[in-house]
């Protein structure tokens, strides 16, 4: 399920998770989240292993706050009062600047029998890829991301290769992440800039104040 409100940055860069939505995830005081930046998006998921390092890191305070870095604020072009567009699905949030386009298109894919999805050529061209170029996957929570290769994988991240057909290959602990989810699963597809979103498909997507 994909939720979607827009929070406003306060006056210490500080946006807030409303009450609801902090009971509904479970999300306490002190929880901490990992923020990646990809191009216009910040990707933000919760963090369940102590484990997890190399990442920027924002925590969740008293009041249900957390803190934006200024280079992330200044990627998004927003600053001090400005409306950020927040994504919840599942455990994962997608921040963008309100002025950005949003998170609203939305496709489906099947997994084929050898574990393979298929990007149309919308999603291909939103990617700026053709057959042939390189794909970078990255698991976050339970979300995978998609974009065109431009650097070498890190944390749980793999690169593949876009095959005939618009053919990708989703590698069987990236379908675990996603909900364990088998041949003829059914992926929902959100995408936005050069972003790919994948999740076990629900197929809703529901505004929320």
């Amino acid at each position: 399920m994909i939720r979607y409100s827009l929070r406003k940055v306060d006056e210490s860069g500080k946006i807030m998770l409303h009450s609801e939505l902090r009971k509904n995830l479970k999300i306490m005081t002190g929880d901490k989240f990992s923020m990646q930046l990809i191009d216009t998006s910040i990707i933000m998921h919760k963090l369940e292993r102590e484990s997890e390092t190399g990442l920027i890191v924002t925590e969740i305070d008293e009041i249900g706050k957390f803190a934006l870095p200024k280079d992330f604020m200044h990627k998004l072009d927003v600053g001090i009062g400005a409306e950020i567009a927040l994504y919840q699905a599942d455990n994962a949030f997608i921040l963008k600047s309100k002025q950005a386009s949003p998170i609203v298109r939305y496709s489906s894919t099947r997994i084929d029998p050898l574990g393979r999805i298929v990007l149309s050529g919308e999603l291909r061209e939103n990617l700026n890829v053709g057959i042939g170029d390189k794909l970078f996957l990255q698991l976050i929570g339970t979300l995978v991301t998609v974009q065109r290769a431009e650097e070498e994988p890190g944390l749980e991240s793999i690169i593949c290769e876009v095959g005939d057909l618009g053919m990708v290959f989703l590698p069987n602990d990236f379908r675990q992440k996603l909900g364990d989810i088998g041949i003829g699963s059914s992926l929902a597809v959100y995408h936005t800039d050069n972003i790919l979103i994948l999740k076990a498909d629900e197929n809703c997507y529901i505004p929320i104040a």
